[in-house]
């Protein structure tokens, strides 16, 4: 019987897409710091359940955070958190990111807080040569800072977009975020399907 053959592209697409990001809702700041390279004035940011974490949104359909979501909570100052994602570790074939058409690249997080300030920042980068080279960064995305003031710090609000056309050669990506008296969960970066709408 002939053999079906399928392309990297649809081979990737038929396993079960999944997040990229390591411990993106960590259970202990310990957990946490294995995967993240945190940075900033604030040395104590803490973990919650969002439940536990005071008075937070509840859950609707369009704001899916439930009380039991595990959520990262800055003070007054400035908290920046980084992720670098590589893609051959991962399991993904190389040869997707230098095709014609590479997957899109889906990014999203949530926040809440009344005065919280909160960034996202995405950043496709090319071959690691070693060293103290910069690796080149093909393509980015910046949400720029927002910030919530009244009645929008009471409600939790999504930060998200989709990168469809970038270079050829991506082997790595960059998620950065900055946050500032704001409860923010759920960060996500996977392949081929829309941000999620429910907790990861």
């Amino acid at each position: 019987k002939e053999m079906k053959e399928f392309s990297p592209m649809q081979l990737y697409v038929l396993d079960v897409p999944r997040n990229l990001l390591k411990n993106a809702c960590a259970t202990t700041l310990e957990d946490h710091a294995t995967s993240w390279r945190i940075c900033g004035d604030d040395v104590s940011p803490k973990l919650f359940c969002v439940g536990e974490a005071g008075e937070r949104p509840s859950a609707t359909e369009s704001q899916p955070i439930s009380p039991t979501t595990k959520c990262w909570v800055t003070s007054n100052t400035k908290v920046h958190r980084k992720q670098t994602i590589n893609l051959e570790a991962c399991g993904i074939p190389l040869q997707l990111f230098d095709s014609e058409e590479p997957p899109p690249i889906h990014i999203s997080e949530w926040f809440t807080g009344q005065g919280s300030t909160f960034r996202i920042r995405v950043k496709l980068l090319g071959v690691w040569t070693g060293g103290y080279q910069k690796q080149e960064v093909l393509e980015k995305y910046d949400s720029t800072e927002q910030q919530l003031e009244g009645e929008e710090g009471e409600k939790w609000h999504q930060v998200s977009t989709c990168i469809e056309t970038y270079p050829k050669g991506v082997r790595y990506i960059c998620f950065e975020d900055w946050s500032k008296d704001a409860f923010s969960t759920n960060p996500y970066v996977a392949l081929f399907r829309p941000a999620p709408t429910t907790d990861i």
